[in-house]
């Protein structure tokens, strides 16, 4: 199939327009097409050379990415497999030895394990901490007041929770008419001026793409009694209201697929609210509760069913026992006068309180829950703590007493003085305020499953404090402290008969260049409080280190096996001769082509775009000959299994002995390290290690920090120097071709034009004579 046409069209011609030939007879299309193909086959031949270098940009920059990677990996001093960092093979295996041997783990360098050995754990360390003694909660769960004659009327707003669907242009949008206060804002729908500003507020809240809102579209105003829907500036769309949720519609004093003008459209009279008895707005309604992390949804009985409270308790009551088991939650109805409210407490099978288990109202059907629902409380209100609710009403089992909202909270934490608080303050508020205060040096959190509060100093070992003062039993209760005390560790240094006491805050601590962290005490009894004795036959523990010589052998391994991946790609790259036959596939001929042959074409044409290319030769070279011949850096790696592979169809690829550089490593780990992490030292003449060679080339190559970019990089750019991706030699030849190509196309459609003019004028001059003709052969008869 080599030998398709480059020329077989005009892909980007200008259309060709006239009376196509019906009074001539002349296939004027195909004319024009011939008298234009010079044109057709420049335009043919800068595409498949602007083709050509975009794939010859696309090869060199994927050899460009693999040395980047490579670069990234291996010597970047972000990896943890940086082969040019003496820490790296400084990487150890220490071991403690002793029948103690768990209670101290250590960490860190060859030399320091040696060192010493540790001769008992007298104490650990212990931050200074203080946890509630009882349960912070009355661990009871309440709903608000609701009306204990459930034939009692309530007022139900028609609007709040329901969703208006609005279409603009082929989009659907739906509003939700929030309820309550919604990210600072609060929506009301009590009076027609509320509810406007709260329907308006909820358009807001809608996107309709670049970078407007419904509220951007369309306003609503309103009387005392109508609302009027108008649009704003539709930009050309059609905008129209089409439908709601249940009867919101109809409250509104709207119909469906009402079409929104300039002008507007007014509704007839709106009806924001409806009276509806407590049982009737109870009945069939659900609400879920999570026991334990396990939610259940609970179905209200029938409106005739709900004739008492007493009645509805027992019908709860049962329900919670089908949902989470019988003798799990207790329910219990709690009536003063005109109104009730239900409670429920977790319980045991035998009746007693279950202070472990956490219940919560996680959700419920529309109108039973928040400040405004028939329930009068809030999904995610538990048996615990309610963080977000004022001190008084948040369930602390601690009494308040007569204190109001306005009453300030006065607290001490570490005799520092909490300011801004009051019993108004939501818990949250609290325990961020004592969190933040400078001086105080504590960390307040609250355990909803162990239902406590815990204080815990932010200052380590014996230099923490826990105080609370002020009024913090009222609001904390009782509490029980434990003092901070540092970890006392007793060492013997290596020749030394002595031993010595080493006091830390943290039972994680740097010693002798060692990471040392002690578990558990050992070799010490304390008695009495302070005074430490050696128990009988202690046994201390020492320390033996090892090179972890697999972690090194197995990223070295890894390295050679990049590194001659590299070399591949760019012998590849050189060797692949180029077949002349194939160019790029005009559009054209690829709507001749099915998509499997056109890969197959584009593969061929692709490949050999970097024959013998003197840049990658010098890089294959480079990588080639990284130590001369004879020279003791070669050696040296050839004693730690590290070689150049003699075979020719290698191409100079490195070759591992595993088992050579593993023992090299155990015998003489410095001179591993040496031959690897060397630096070019230019004052002394000596030459870099292994990394600093192959850096040098990876940089001269493919850098792309600092003024000048590596070679690949200025001639094809790369992802990761972004300034490159626009501004290299390739690109700037892609820019030129592109340049002939619209320069070219321009004289297509002007050379084009001329023709399909003076095929036009021919047609005209032809038809008309034809028109002679018939009048004249009519006139003669």
């Amino acid at each position: 199939m080599s030998n398709i046409s480059s020329t077989t069209g005009p892909s980007s011609a200008s259309t060709i327009r006239g009376y196509g030939g019906l009074a001539s007879g002349l296939d004027t299309d195909s004319l024009i097409k011939g008298m234009t193909i010079g044109i057709q086959a420049k335009i043919d031949k800068q595409e498949q050379s602007k083709q050509l270098l975009e794939w010859k940009m696309e090869a060199c920059r994927t050899i460009s990415s693999a040395m980047i990677n490579f670069s990234n990996k291996y010597t970047s001093y972000t990896s943890k497999n940086n082969l040019s960092s003496a820490s790296f093979f400084a990487r150890n295996n220490i071991a403690s030895v002793g029948k103690n041997s768990g209670c101290v783990s250590v960490t860190g360098g060859l030399s320091g394990a040696a060192s010493f050995s540790v001769a008992g754990v007298k104490q650990l360390a212990m931050d200074a901490s203080a946890t509630s003694a009882s349960a912070a909660s009355d661990q009871v769960l309440r709903t608000g007041l609701i009306a204990t004659d459930l034939t009692t009327e309530r007022t139900i707003n028609n609007l709040e929770g329901e969703t208006l669907t609005f279409t603009y242009g082929t989009e659907s949008y739906a509003v939700k008419l929030e309820t309550g206060t919604m990210d600072g804002i609060e929506y009301k729908y009590d009076n027609m001026a509320n509810a406007t500003a709260s329907i308006n507020k909820a358009l807001s809240n809608v996107s309709v793409g670049t970078g407007l809102t419904l509220a951007d579209i369309m306003t609503v105003t309103a009387d005392d009694t109508k609302f009027t829907l108008k649009e704003l500036d539709a930009h050309g769309n059609l905008l129209a209201l089409k439908s709601g949720s249940d009867s919101v519609l109809a409250d509104m004093g709207f119909t469906a697929d009402s079409a929104i003008t300039v002008g507007g459209i007014t509704g007839t009279e709106a009806i924001l609210s409806h009276p509806e008895k407590t049982s009737d707005l109870l009945a069939g309604k659900s609400i879920s509760f999570t026991y334990n992390g396990i939610t259940k949804k609970l179905t209200m009985p029938a409106a005739d069913q709900i004739t008492t409270m007493d009645r509805l308790m027992e019908d709860v009551q049962r329900s919670m026992g089908s949902a989470f088991g019988s003798g799990r939650v207790k329910v219990s109805l709690n009536t003063v006068g005109e109104y009730s409210s239900f409670s429920f407490a977790a319980i045991r099978p035998d009746g007693s309180p279950d202070a472990s288990s956490v219940l919560e109202i996680s959700g419920a059907d529309s109108g039973l829950l928040g400040p405004d629902g028939i329930l009068g409380i809030s999904a995610g209100e538990s048996n615990r703590l309610n963080l977000g609710a004022s001190l008084l009403e948040s369930g602390l089992a601690a009494g308040l007493g007569t204190k109001t909202e306005s009453d300030p909270l006065l607290l001490t934490i570490n005799n520092v003085e909490i300011q801004g608080l009051t019993y108004g303050s939501t818990m949250k508020e609290v325990m961020e305020a004592i969190n933040k205060t400078e001086g105080a040096n504590v960390e307040i959190s609250y355990l909803a499953n162990a239902d406590k509060f815990t204080f815990k100093s932010t200052a380590s070992g014996a230099s923490g404090n826990v105080e609370i003062g002020g009024e913090s039993a009222s609001v904390f209760g009782s509490m029980n402290s434990v003092s901070g005390q540092d970890a006392l560790v007793t060492v013997r240094y290596t020749g030394s008969n002595e031993t010595m006491d080493i006091v830390r805050g943290t039972n994680t601590f740097t010693l002798d260049g060692l990471n040392v962290t002690v578990k558990s005490a050992f070799g010490y009894t304390e008695a009495p409080a302070g005074v430490f004795t050696e128990v009988p036959d202690n046994e201390e523990i020492q320390f033996t280190a090892t090179v972890d010589s697999d972690e090194i052998v197995g990223s070295v391994k890894q390295m050679i096996e990049d590194y001659n991946g590299i070399l591949d790609m760019v012998n590849s790259q050189l060797s692949t001769k180029r077949n002349r036959d194939y160019l790029p596939l005009t559009d054209s001929q690829k709507e001749e082509m099915t998509d499997d042959k056109i890969e197959k074409w584009e593969g061929k044409t692709k490949a050999g775009l970097l024959f013998n290319d003197s840049t990658l030769r010098s890089l294959y070279d480079d990588f080639r000959f990284l130590f001369s011949s004879g020279s003791a850096d070669k050696a040296a790696l050839g004693t730690m299994g590290i070689s150049v592979s003699t075979s020719y169809s290698d191409n100079g690829k490195l070759v591992l002995d595993e088992t050579a550089l593993k023992r090299a490593i155990e015998s003489d780990p410095e001179s591993v390290k040496d031959v690897f992490t060397r630096t070019e030292n230019k004052t002394t003449g000596e030459a870099g290690g292994l990394m600093a060679k192959i850096s040098t080339i990876l940089k001269e190559y493919a850098g792309t920090t600092g003024a000048s970019k590596g070679i690949l990089i200025q001639r094809a750019g790369s992802a990761s120097a972004p300034a490159s991706v626009l501004n290299n030699t390739i690109q700037k030849e892609i820019d030129s071709a592109e340049r002939n190509v619209e320069r070219l196309k321009d004289q297509m459609k002007l050379q084009t034009d001329r023709y399909i003019k003076k095929f036009t004028s021919l047609e005209t001059l032809i038809s008309q004579m034809n028109s002679q003709s018939s009048w004249l052969s009519s006139a003669l008869g």
